[in-house]
């Protein structure tokens, strides 16, 4: 609070505040601090992503995605964005733009945790059956070799080794 009070309009110093106040659970609090971070610097994708995702914590998910869209505008290639946009989309139920936007996500951080487990659940939840198996495989893979975190009920939901299970969750807990 002291460094916004010298430098107002400095857009780093509200989004730490916006985070200290999530961490404390003042999700309200952090809104405005991070609506006031936008406001300063309308294309900044820290400030944008930020609102985003509290308004998404405070059940306002159609107000999050003009904050999210914005990001993606400025930041095309930022993989987090399309990643937080594609789970804001299932939360909608709107899973086609969903998918679309996790595969965009996946295309560019292949490595990236939590994407592909999120992108399984969503064909799962349209019955999207074409190319689910290489999805699928692609992620007990990587939990078999610890390259990236995954959601283990997602992996519950798709392969019944126990060992991919034990990874998946320990993994999971260490992240």
């Amino acid at each position: 609070r002291r460094e916004i009070a010298s430098h107002p309009d400095l857009v780093d110093a509200h989004n730490s505040l916006g985070v200290a106040l999530i961490n404390q659970g003042r999700a309200r609090d952090a809104l405005a601090v991070f609506l006031e971070a936008a406001r300063l610097d309308p294309r900044s994708a820290t400030a944008n992503n930020n609102v985003a995702n509290v308004l998404g914590e405070l059940g306002r998910n159609e107000e999050a995605l003009p904050y999210l869209q914005k990001v993606i505008e400025a930041n095309p290639d930022l993989a987090d964005a399309r990643h937080n946009l594609g789970m804001l989309l299932q939360k909608l139920k709107r899973h086609e733009a969903a998918a679309a936007s996790l595969e965009a996500a996946l295309r560019l951080a292949p490595a990236a945790a939590y994407t592909l487990s999120s992108l399984v659940w969503n064909e799962l939840a349209i019955c999207k059956w074409d190319g689910l198996t290489a999805h699928i495989d692609a992620l007990r893979s990587q939990v078999r070799r610890a390259e990236i975190p995954a959601e283990p009920f997602v992996l519950v939901a798709v392969s019944t080794s126990a060992e991919e299970q034990r990874l998946c969750a320990e993994r999971h807990v260490r992240e």
